[in-house]
């Protein structure tokens, strides 16, 4: 059984008024139902009221601002072998020749080999 509305029917038309009507009322009643209950005169019963304890901990906190400070250090010149870095007493000492660069070879034939201890550097 299909049934289908037509909205020129007026039985059917008459049926979902009516349907509305009583939805309506339903609502009301529920609502007027809430109202009444909500405001009735009967005494509430003893109000308790719990209050939690709570604790409060502060650490203390220091804060030390560092001193900005400044040492003129004293700079000795101190003689030095251009070469060598290895520090000298008088400029005399320098010498007076170029540096000289020499390859030595390691070879087993070319060995021993001279000089090696009067070099600047090796």
């Amino acid at each position: 059984m299909n049934q289908t509305f037509n909205h020129r029917d007026p039985d059917q038309r008459a049926a979902g008024a009516s349907r509305r009507v009583r939805s309506r009322r339903c609502a009301l009643g529920v609502v007027a139902v809430l109202g009444i209950a909500a405001c009735s005169g009967e005494e509430a019963a003893e109000e308790t009221t719990t209050v939690a304890e709570t604790t409060t901990t502060i650490a203390e906190t220091t804060t030390t601002i560092a001193e900005t400070t400044t040492t003129e250090l004293e700079v000795v010149e101190v003689l030095r072998m251009p070469l060598t870095g290895v520090p000298i007493e008088s400029a005399e000492e320098i010498p007076a020749r170029p540096a000289l660069a020499v390859k030595i070879d390691n070879h087993p034939r070319s060995r021993p080999q001279a000089g090696l201890n009067e070099a600047d550097i090796v």
